[in-house]
């Protein structure tokens, strides 16, 4: 696919911060990654998305989108130059007040139909923590949750092809010092989404 450009949001303010989500687009008709209009445009795209599900936010959890947005190469992964949002975006705050484990989360599925090594590329952030009124007593999530969730997904990825952009999954190369040997990194777009029905833990963490 070439240059693809990523984008974060910085989680902040509950036991367990700081926490980060990353995101990933192309610009659809080719060229050096994003500019400066199209990282506004792709950053207030994301605001919105988690403005969509912050009533299923704990109070604690503070949402902030990076300004920067880097251009990577998708094949290496290595930096191609940066891009900066022409200003800082309004933090999003979380709002429910039902206490709940930190360490739960809502967890969003990207799929493709793409497939490499005999599977398909999906991506899965998760995004959180939730407070407690958005898991129902059978340990699922609401269906208000996982719709807003999905609504949230949906209209994200709508507002990046507003802007020229579509979302994609980015699957990380892998170094030749792997057990599993050498992979070219590579990615797919995005053709839909989903939520899963429980809530899901994060049990480690990276860029």
């Amino acid at each position: 696919m070439g240059t693809i450009s990523h984008l974060k949001a910085n989680l902040s303010g509950f036991s367990g911060a700081p926490g980060v989500n990353s995101w990933f687009v192309v610009n659809v008709a080719g060229g050096p990654g994003l500019d400066v209009t199209a990282a506004n445009a792709a950053g207030t795209a994301l605001r919105q998305f988690y403005t969509g599900v912050t009533t299923h936010l704990q109070d604690d959890v503070t949402v902030t989108i990076d300004p920067e947005v880097i251009n990577l190469d998708d094949i290496n992964g290595q930096p191609q130059g940066s891009v900066s949002m022409d200003a800082s975006l309004p933090a999003v705050n979380g709002v429910g007040a039902s206490p709940a484990s930190h360490a739960s989360m809502m967890k969003l599925r990207l799929r493709t139909v793409e497939y490499q090594d005999g599977r398909r590329i999906q991506g899965g952030p998760f995004i959180g923590p939730i407070h407690g009124g958005a898991i129902q007593d059978s340990g699922d999530l609401t269906s208000a949750a996982q719709t807003a969730l999905t609504s949230a997904a949906t209209d994200l990825l709508a507002d990046f092809v507003a802007a020229g952009l579509a979302g994609i999954v980015w699957r990380r190369p892998r170094p030749a010092s792997s057990p599993l040997g050498a992979r070219d990194g590579s990615s797919a777009l995005v053709t839909s989404v989903g939520v899963f029905s429980r809530p899901a833990v994060l049990r480690s963490r990276r860029d």
